[in-house]
């Protein structure tokens, strides 16, 4: 047994288990107790991709919400899980209908007001960003057909690209 060196709020005798492991479980009470109070408090949920999205974008996004709608990022799994139990609770709740779009780097943005205002904040916020290796574009690139300027000996730096 160790007594529990420092006021965390939590017990004063631990067994088996570390001070980083109870940090962990009242992070992710936290977490759960936030998501569900969310959305019990907002109507409306938007589900937003933030792949390559970064930590200044993210912030300048919430900032310009405010007062019209609350971003929440966190674990997919933890996510999943809380909606789940929620689902246990309410079968009724709706909260159903977000479980197949939570994949990958997803946020939700809460909201009570128009969807089209938050919609026009969040796209305000976006920016386009620098292509990086191995990332899909969100837009559709075309380049025109004509003279690479290289000799035909040099065609295997395109085979390389694989592009067609």
């Amino acid at each position: 047994q160790l007594a529990c060196p420092l006021d965390l709020g939590c017990h004063s005798v631990h067994q088996g288990s570390s001070f980083v492991e109870m940090a962990r479980r009242e992070k992710k009470k936290a977490f759960f107790e936030t998501f569900e109070s969310l959305t019990s408090e907002y109507t409306k949920i938007f589900v937003v991709g933030c792949d390559h999205v970064g930590s200044l974008q993210l912030q300048q996004t919430r900032i310009a919400l405010r007062g019209k709608a609350v971003v929440l990022m966190g674990k997919n799994t933890m996510v999943r899980k809380i909606i789940r139990d929620i689902l246990a609770k309410n079968p009724e709740s709706k909260l159903a209908a977000l479980l197949p779009h939570i994949k990958q780097n997803v946020g939700f943005v809460f909201c009570k007001g128009e969807l089209a205002e938050v919609k026009k904040v969040l796209l305000a916020n976006k920016v386009a960003a620098v292509a990086r290796q191995g990332a899909i574009s969100p837009v559709t690139v075309v380049v025109p057909a004509g003279n690479t300027g290289m000799e035909p000996t040099k065609t295997s730096f395109f085979q390389a690209l694989n592009t067609t």
